[in-house]
């Protein structure tokens, strides 16, 4: 048995193995232009793949290419577009300032979750060197930054509110020996 139908049967089991249709990979395709280029007839490779014929033409008169899905102008931010588009590097992609920003200067009304999900290719087609968060250190007793919360414990068999206040200074996180 060739090495081009093993490969074949492989890909078909992992894929009907999981029972969900599986878009058309680069590596599929490549398959299906190979086994085509070894004169293995187009209903065959159909067989093979579980493929419709005429997808399995296509495959072979067409480059590949991923699939873009089309951007929506009915959305809630269709009309914010430009603003995130611009803004989005200026505060490294986060959607967290993008969302209060929306909120405050442009009356945006939908959530942050939508906000976030617009931000997902843009982060991913950035320079990964300005995504990542800057560290930046101070002098002792110049900057801080303080989180709240609160979380329901049970002490004594008996649900009580703890209330949490953590206070990070940030100075250099050294240690520094002293002495000799």
């Amino acid at each position: 048995m060739d090495t081009s139908l093993e490969n074949a049967k492989r890909i078909i089991v992992s894929i009907t193995d999981t029972g969900e249709a599986v878009m058309l990979s680069k590596e599929r395709w490549e398959q299906v232009r190979q086994l085509h280029a070894e004169k293995v007839s187009i209903t065959e490779i159909g067989r093979r793949f579980d493929i419709d014929r005429k997808t399995v033409r296509k495959m072979v008169r067409e480059a590949w290419r991923p699939y873009e899905r089309e951007a929506r102008a009915d959305t809630l931010l269709a009309t914010h577009d430009a603003f995130l588009r611009r803004r989005a590097s200026q505060v490294n992609y986060s959607a967290r300032i993008l969302y209060q920003e929306l909120q405050r200067d442009c009356g945006y009304k939908g959530s942050y979750e939508t906000v976030k999900r617009f931000l997902m290719p843009l982060r991913a087609q950035a320079d990964p060197a300005q995504v990542c968060q800057r560290r930046f250190e101070t002098e002792p007793g110049q900057k801080s930054q303080i989180d709240w919360g609160q979380m329901r414990i049970y002490l004594r068999a008996q649900s009580i509110v703890l209330h949490v206040f953590v206070l990070t200074l940030g100075y250099p996180r050294v240690l520094r020996q002293y002495g000799s």
